[in-house]
């Protein structure tokens, strides 16, 4: 079985990794998945939202059950270490000259560090990055300890891979700021040149892909007051010429991807205000993101046993510049190979979307809210948990029902998130919206690009009463979800033509 790593540098990584986990929820991903971090903004906002999602998923894989695992829900087995991320530097407030003693070198070495490095970029703390300066960047992390967490499982994991192509290493980082910039080339080439890597002649045991990310979105510029206090920042001014200075180097340079997808959009999302980072570098998700993810499922999907080292890169584009539908999004190889891809993409957002709609609007509503009252004579309750003594009110069911029901608010904001560009027509977030006492149709018309249905939510609630659950599923929260994702997926695809 292939080792599956995804390093998710800096913000944008950590972003594209928080895509990555909800497309895993729906059952899109590699059966398992290791996931490192690397920032030494440790506080960084998209960092620790996305550490609490990988913490949320993995509380819930663990009770939902080997049967409901099967049908694809939370598939994924997602490991991530402690620590999960490597902050590079021992300490807070580590500046540049501290890194590298400057006061210790001598009098040339000193004079060959000043003509490299202005004093701001010497002098300015980095516990909160590198702040769009990734020569700052590259030089600290090439100096990596392999015998630290979280790298000291990286590097076992490759030393005990015996088999050319096995072990995949897919990097996310933005080619245009800091923390991404400096680390996507110096990481990479490490792992490529790694002693652990090498087997008998030419055939390395890792293939490294990676999403080179280039600007997709912007902010407003710093106060004054902003601009005095940070002194080294982002400029977005500067992204273009980063990003094309950038490409030259990756592509004149023979570093140690294998695989390159080069994402990025002709219209930038606008996060609103500046931020240095730490906490309130919190930024909304984008579609980019989830594409970035769509090509670490594409990295992982691919048989390298016979790969030759060459290398290869990705592009897309959609169809309409205005415009991002379901058939613009470059779809992995992912799924039975029975069907075509795009197929299984979309029918698994689907199913899960409409899964996530009737725990939020129906199961969780009618037995935490309600107390069972409006239930306890449907069929789908007396036949499947009344008449088998299981029961819906015990305090541990109640617990994790509402943490599924947790996480379907954090999915339904994500799905918000990358919507709120008016270019982007793949979800109808009015109906997501919705609950179904407001609008009883709501949730047969999440999906953008299909006919409008008049299915009624009493048309799903008809496919609970009709499903019979897996014997497998033993307790009250796995037969309640085998049952609600059953009848979802029943209800799916007559409602939106997936037969």
């Amino acid at each position: 079985m292939s080792v599956n790593y995804a390093i998710g540098i800096g913000g944008t990584g950590a972003k594209a990794i928080e895509s990555l986990v909800y497309l895993c929820s729906m059952g899109l991903g590699p059966s398992t998945l290791r996931v490192i971090f690397v920032d030494p903004d440790k506080s960084n906002g998209n960092l620790t939202r996305t550490r609490e999602l990988i913490s949320r998923y993995n509380e819930l894989r663990a009770v939902l059950g080997e049967e409901n695992i099967a049908l694809g829900l939370f598939k994924t087995d997602i490991k991530i270490f402690t620590p999960d991320t490597w902050t590079i530097f021992e300490r807070a407030g580590m500046t540049l000259r501290d890194f590298i003693n400057y006061n210790l070198l001598d009098k040339k070495e000193r004079d060959a560090v000043d003509i490299l490095y202005t004093q701001n970029e010497l002098d300015t703390p980095l516990d909160q990055g590198f702040r769009g300066h990734p020569a700052i960047g590259a030089l600290v992390m090439a100096i990596l300890n392999k015998n630290e967490a979280p790298w000291l499982e990286f590097w076992r994991d490759m030393k005990t891979t015996q088999t050319a192509g096995d072990f995949k290493a897919f990097f996310f980082g933005s080619i245009f700021g800091g923390t991404g910039a400096a680390g996507f080339p110096t990481l990479t080439k490490l792992v490529r040149d790694a002693e652990e890597n090498q087997l008998t002649g030419e055939k390395r045991k890792a293939v490294v892909g990676g999403a080179l990310v280039l600007p997709y979105f912007s902010f407003n510029p710093p106060t004054d007051s902003q601009s005095e206090s940070a002194k080294m920042f982002v400029d977005i001014s500067n992204f273009p010429v980063a990003s094309k200075a950038a490409l030259l180097y990756y592509f004149s340079k023979e570093l140690g991807v294998d695989y390159y997808y080069l994402i990025g959009n002709s219209f930038s999302t606008n996060l609103g205000e500046f931020s240095i980072g730490s906490a309130t570098q919190k930024n909304k998700a984008d579609v980019i993101e989830m594409v970035s993810a769509l090509a670490a499922l594409d990295f992982y999907s691919q048989n390298f046993s016979d790969f030759n080292g060459a290398n290869r890169y990705f592009i897309a584009q959609r169809n309409k510049e205005d415009l991002i539908h379901w058939e613009d999004l470059p779809v992995p190889s992912f799924g039975d190979k029975t069907e075509p891809a795009s197929k299984y993409f979309i029918r698994r957002n689907i199913y899960f979307t409409t899964f996530m709609h009737a725990i939020q609007n129906y199961f969780h509503h009618e037995i935490i809210n309600n107390n069972l009252k409006n239930i306890n004579s449907l069929n789908w309750y007396k036949n499947n948990f009344e008449k088998k003594k299981v029961p819906l009110n015990t305090a541990d069911f109640k617990d994790n029902l509402t943490k599924l029901q947790d996480f379907s608010k954090l999915f339904f904001n994500w799905l918000d998130e990358i919507s709120l560009p008016e270019e982007v027509q793949l979800f109808k977030m009015n109906n997501i919206k919705h609950n179904w006492n407001s609008n009883g149709t709501a949730v047969s018309n999440l999906f953008s690009g299909f006919a409008e249905s008049n299915h009624h939510y009493t048309k799903l609630i008809k496919e609970f009463n009709e499903q019979s659950i897996s014997e497998d599923a033993k307790g009250s929260l796995q037969r309640l979800v085998n049952l609600a994702y059953k009848g979802s997926e029943k209800f799916s695809k007559y409602n939106y033509g997936l037969e």
